[in-house]
C-alpha cells in the first residue's frame, strides 16, 4: 500500500538483500528501456555515499558540488541539475543602515553575481537577481540589472553611502560550508566601498540561528530551498517564519498573493519583481545546481530535472561491466 503501481517507467521493489527499481509493464508509454532493472544502495551519509561511488560500488550518484566531498570523487563525469535552492544575502531591515530600501538595492546592485557562480561556486549556479530561477519562464530577464562597478559606487553614493564616516557592518555566514563562507568574504570584500567597512563572521549552525533569530546582525548569507511555485512569503511575508530580517510591506505583500493566486502567472511575476528590485527586502545571489555523478562511459543521454535524475531515461544509453 506504501509503494503503489503506478504507471511510470519503473517501480520500486524491496527485494530480500537490496531493493530495486523493475522496468514497470504497466508504464503508460509502452517504450523500451534501457536497462530492466536499477540496483538502489542505502547510504546513511554524504561521506558514505561518497565512498560508495569512489569505490564503484554505484555508479549513478545526485550529489552537491558545494560539499568538499565531490572533489573525492576521483574520475567521473558530471551532468548539471536543476535546482530550486536560492542563495541569497538577508539584510536586517529594522535597524541599523538597512532600515533603508535605497541602502538595501544599492548593496544589491553591487553583488557581482555572475563572479561568484561561475568563478566562487565553480559554474555550480546559475546567477540570478529575482528569487525565481532563471531557468523558468517567468523570469524577467529584462528586467535583470547588469553589473558594472561604478554603479555600485554611484548607487551607494546616492543611498548616503559617501558621508566620510566609516560605518562598520557584519554579514554572517555558517561556517560549516566553506564554499558558502568564501561566496560571503568575496560579496562583503566587493561591497566594502565608500563608507562601508564589511567584516564576516562565520558561525558554527545553532549559533548562526540564534543570531538570525535574535536580529544579531546587519547582513546574513543565507540559502532556502524554495517550491516549485517560487513562493517567498516565508521569506519576505510580513511575520513570514523565515523572514529573519524583520521586514514587512503592505504592497509587497499583496503582490506575493497575486503572484500565487493569479492565473497570468507571468505578469504577477513580472510585477513583483519589478517591485523588488526598488524594496529589496533581500538580495538574491543565484541558484545552486546539483551534480549527478557517473564513471566515464558509463551513461550518455541525461537530461536530469530538480525532481527526477532519472528524467527521460528511454533515451539514456547505458554501459555497465558485465
Amino acid at each position: 500500500q506504501s509503494v503503489p503501481l503506478g504507471t511510470g517507467p519503473y517501480v520500486f521493489v524491496t527485494g530480500s538483500e537490496s531493493d530495486s527499481l523493475v522496468a514497470n509493464t504497466s508504464w503508460w508509454r509502452q517504450e523500451a528501456l534501457p536497462v530492466d532493472t536499477i540496483p538502489l544502495v542505502h547510504a546513511k551519509d554524504k561521506e558514505t555515499a561518497m565512498y560508495l561511488f569512489s569505490s564503484r560500488r554505484v555508479e549513478l550518484l545526485r550529489a552537491d558540488p558545494t560539499s568538499d566531498l565531490v572533489s573525492a570523487s576521483g574520475q567521473a563525469e558530471s551532468t548539471a541539475v536543476p535546482t530550486t535552492v536560492l542563495q541569497f544575502i538577508g539584510f536586517n531591515t529594522t535597524e541599523g543602515v538597512f532600515t533603508s530600501a535605497a541602502a538595501r538595492a544599492a548593496f544589491s546592485e553591487g553583488i557581482p553575481r555572475d563572479m561568484v557562480a561561475d568563478a566562487l561556486l565553480s559554474g555550480n549556479a546559475l546567477a540570478a537577481a529575482f528569487p525565481i530561477s532563471p531557468l523558468s519562464a517567468l523570469y524577467p530577464e529584462d528586467l535583470a540589472p547588469s553589473y558594472r562597478y561604478e554603479d555600485a559606487v554611484e548607487a551607494l553614493a546616492d543611498a548616503g553611502g559617501d558621508t566620510g564616516q566609516r560605518q562598520a557592518l557584519t554579514l554572517l555566514v555558517n561556517e560549516e560550508n566553506s564554499f558558502r563562507v568564501a561566496c560571503a568574504s568575496f560579496i562583503a570584500e566587493s561591497l566594502s566601498l565608500l563608507d562601508w567597512q564589511i567584516t564576516v563572521e562565520a558561525l558554527p549552525w545553532e549559533a548562526y540561528l540564534a543570531a538570525l533569530a535574535a536580529g544579531e546582525f546587519d547582513l546574513y548569507y543565507g540559502e532556502v530551498r524554495l517550491t516549485a511555485d517560487w513562493d517567498i512569503a516565508d521569506l519576505v511575508g510580513s511575520g513570514g517564519s523565515l523572514n529573519y530580517g524583520g521586514y514587512a510591506n503592505v504592497v509587497t505583500d499583496a503582490l506575493l498573493q497575486a503572484f500565487t493566486s493569479s492565473t497570468d502567472r507571468s505578469y504577477a511575476a513580472r510585477q513583483l519583481c519589478a517591485h523588488l528590485l526598488g524594496t529589496t527586502p533581500i538580495a538574491p545571489v543565484c541558484f545552486q545546481q546539483d551534480t549527478l555523478l557517473t564513471h566515464e562511459g558509463v551513461a550518455q543521454g541525461m537530461s536530469p530535472t530538480a525532481t527526477s535524475v532519472f528524467f527521460g531515461l528511454e533515451n539514456w544509453t547505458i554501459h555497465l561491466e558485465p
